[in-house]
């Protein structure tokens, strides 16, 4: 726009109006810690020597940015009250910036009289942004303010404040039919994961609750790099159960397991059970090994035999059992780690382990079983959804005989 004749280059009557860089607001209100953030800063006049800091909230913008701490106190002199800012937040310049000199000077040169104040301080939105390549620290949680510092400025002023989030887990898969000891592949999805981060599981509806994972927790392993927004995790899911549905709750730490974030996710898990045995006729006063296969089998695992029509119930050994049929311990396959609770249970679950069994008397018995911390005796079912049965009979030819003969039904049991 032309110039007036009073107040144009030369005349005499020449005004310059000197104007500060102003910043008027943040686009972004929140970040996520340990997450790679480019803050965008609306205003006007930033250039290559202007400077941005993130501080906590309880430290007012003013000031100069800290130096480093003088830790030895070398008698170079008392140390100055910098500002200290959150870690990651430390000063920088804009990674972008955008400053038009000649629309400045076009705007400038029309102000006459009472123009100077209002068109001479009018700002255009422009945008600049402020690169945290590696996010702020998960120790600097809370809100935070982002302050600016101009070239020749004497201390910084503040353009906004910014919430800083912790890292996140936002889904877990799978979380229903998740079955008792037998390792688990758990994938996750969230925000800013590390290999650092660590799961943990505990029996209930809250992580205050005892720990029903082995090991007790493990580490992520992200598989996203460096997006770092997926990762995975094995860990065997335990605790007593009810046999038919029971809840674990889902605990992640991000600070290496100081302390762990109930992240609301609920697991739905199940017992696991015999599936089938083999043989399943055997003849009186013989021993036999009968091999047993199930979802999951593990030294501590049990079994019995009970007369046919009563019910597997309660935790007793001899409850309804058939002579020779009474509670023991199932030797299992695989061995579990010499530490439980802080070694990787094997992978993928064992699913085999056997008995020896003699038999006394003729008849036919249901198979029982007792899964390591288990609540209570349940009934084995075979893949037909029939009880696991086993017949005793009177010689080793008519054990022969059964076996060769078809059965009238399998009960899900080998033989």
């Amino acid at each position: 726009r032309s110039q007036s004749t009073a107040n144009a280059v030369g005349s005499g009557n020449q005004t310059i109006a000197v104007i500060a860089p102003l910043p008027l607001r943040l686009l972004e209100v929140e970040s996520t810690a340990r997450e790679k953030l480019f803050l965008t800063v609306i205003g006007e006049g930033f250039t290559d020597a202007t400077r941005f800091i993130v501080l906590p909230d309880y430290i007012p913008c003013g000031g100069s940015a800290a130096l480093s701490i003088n830790l030895v106190k070398d008698g170079s002199g008392r140390i100055p009250p910098h500002l200290r800012p959150v870690r990651g937040g430390e000063s920088r310049p804009p990674a972008s910036y955008q400053s038009g000199a000649q629309e400045a000077f076009d705007v400038l040169s029309t102000c006459t009289g009472s123009q100077q104040r209002d068109e001479c301080t009018s700002f255009r939105e422009m945008e600049s942004t402020v690169s945290f390549p590696a996010g702020f620290s998960e120790l600097d949680l809370g809100n935070a303010r982002v302050c600016f510092m101009y070239d020749f400025a004497a201390e910084y002023k503040e353009v906004g404040q910014i919430l800083i989030t912790p890292p996140a887990v936002t889904s877990v898969a799978p979380h229903d039919d998740v079955l008792l000891n037998g390792p688990v592949q758990f994938h996750l999805r969230g925000k800013a994961l590390r290999d650092s981060d660590v799961i943990k599981i505990v029996d209930g509806r809250s992580c205050a609750g005892i720990a029903s994972s082995r090991p007790y927790w493990d580490h992520l392993t992200v598989t996203d790099y460096p997006a770092n927004t997926s990762a995975m995790v094995t860990v065997a899911v335990t605790g007593a159960g009810t046999y038919t549905t029971a809840e674990r709750r889902f605990c992640y730490s991000y600070d290496e397991g100081l302390t762990f974030t109930d992240l609301g996710i609920t697991l739905h898990v199940r017992s696991p059970v015999i599936r089938s045995a083999f043989p399943s006729t055997l003849a009186l006063s013989n021993e036999r090994r009968v091999d047993l296969i199930g979802d999951t089998i593990l030294p501590g695992d049990r079994v019995k035999f009970i007369y046919k029509g009563f019910r597997c119930q309660g935790t007793s050994d001899t409850l309804n059992t058939v002579i020779g049929g009474e509670g023991r311990a199932i030797m299992a396959e695989v061995s579990l780690p010499e530490d439980i609770g802080r070694s990787p249970w094997p992978y993928p679950p064992p699913k085999t382990g056997y008995v020896i069994l003699k038999l006394p008397r003729r008849g036919v018995s249901t198979v029982c079983y007792l899964h390591r911390g288990g609540a209570g005796w349940q009934e084995a079912v075979g893949l037909d959804g029939l009880p696991v049965e086993i017949r005793a009979v009177s010689s080793t030819e008519e054990a022969l005989g059964w076996v060769l003969a078809p059965a009238p039904r399998s009960g899900g049991a080998g033989g």
